[in-house]
């Protein structure tokens, strides 16, 4: 990728992180872990915060050979699929346009007042395929989160996040369904696994118990209402 539309990525995110959420200490996390994955399942849209870390994390992976596409927006083979039972579109939508918005107004702003280069025409550009580069690499669905595994063939998703209703009943339906959907050395991540009201943790700890020959022991995270990484063995 152009190492400007590199800074710029990582200037979004650092907006996107920067704005205090249930889940904003998680973004560049999940960014990363987005990074080295090539097909990305959320189940849990919601407002889209999660959904833009994973998705300008996901761009983030070295670019296809050939022209430049979008404005430098090629990443390779990268795909997110992100259920909920609501219709989360308009939402996600508007959040992406805020954040590109806000880039303009702050960070973009002063990266030209004291470069002393008055031309921001590459940005611009680079910042208006952002969102056709969404509409390619992202599937917004409206669908509940256990059904929604029979769009995905078995070992074809590299990360799992789950981010839904986190009651315990809900969380272990959702790792027994999806585990089977999980790549070899993929990985299976989670929010609100640290909240003291959810079933979140609980059911994260008995699926790792019951799976141990095949996942590693879970990663725990504590801050920000907290989030769980578990990674297959192969």
């Amino acid at each position: 990728m152009d190492t400007r539309n590199d800074s710029l990525r990582l200037g979004l995110l650092c907006l996107l992180a920067s704005e205090p959420s249930d889940i904003h200490q998680h973004v560049m996390t999940l960014a990363h872990l987005a990074a080295q994955s090539s097909t990305v399942v959320e189940l849990g849209t919601r407002t889209g915060v999660s959904t833009l870390a994973l998705f300008l994390g996901g761009i983030g992976r070295a670019p296809t050979r050939g022209p430049d596409i979008g404005g430098g927006w090629n990443a390779r083979s990268f795909a997110l699929r992100t259920f909920d039972i609501a219709d989360c579109w308009p939402d996600v939508d508007r959040n992406l346009h805020r954040l590109v918005s806000a880039y303009r107004e702050t960070l973009g702003a002063h990266l030209y007042r004291y470069s002393g280069n008055g031309d921001d025409s590459w940005e611009n550009e680079a910042l208006g395929a952002l969102r056709e580069s969404f509409r390619r690499h992202v599937e917004v669905s409206q669908q509940d989160s256990v059904k929604a595994v029979a769009s995905m063939l078995p070992g074809s998703v590299s990360m799992l996040f789950i981010d839904t209703t986190h009651t315990l009943e809900q969380t272990r339906a959702e790792l027994e369904v999806w585990d089977e959907r999980i790549a070899p050395l993929g990985m299976i991540v989670g929010h609100d696994s640290h909240h003291p009201d959810y079933g979140v943790r609980e059911a994260v700890l008995a699926f790792a118990a019951r799976n141990v020959e095949r996942y590693y022991p879970p990663a725990l995270h504590d801050w920000n209402n907290g989030l769980f990484i578990l990674r297959r063995r192969s």
